[in-house]
């Protein structure tokens, strides 16, 4: 049973910062998205949330063909929990 898909949590846009000029040969853009439990309720859930990031980074100009991308090896670990009963999503802790 797929659940349905929850409201986007806001994407928390703390810092950006650019260093160095333009030079042409790329660049490298570093994202730490702000995610919680309900981000990972399914994969619709997911890619809204980190599309937004990325939809926000295009806006600033920090991406272009030459861009590589690097987030956090954590950031899809709560996948694991996709389709998961609604109870999974209000757990306190990974024990609960």
């Amino acid at each position: 049973m797929k659940t349905a898909p929850s409201p986007i949590a806001p994407l928390f846009l703390i810092e950006s910062r650019e260093i160095g000029s333009n030079v042409g040969r790329g660049n490298l853009l570093g994202i730490q998205p702000y995610m919680v439990m309900k981000d990972y309720r399914n994969e619709e859930t997911f890619t809204t949330k980190m599309r937004g990031y990325f939809q926000e980074a295009r806006a600033k100009g920090f991406i272009n063909p030459k861009t590589v991308v690097v987030l956090p090896e954590y950031a899809a670990t709560w996948l694991v929990a996709v389709e998961e009963k609604d109870a999974i999503y209000a757990c306190k802790t990974v024990e609960g």
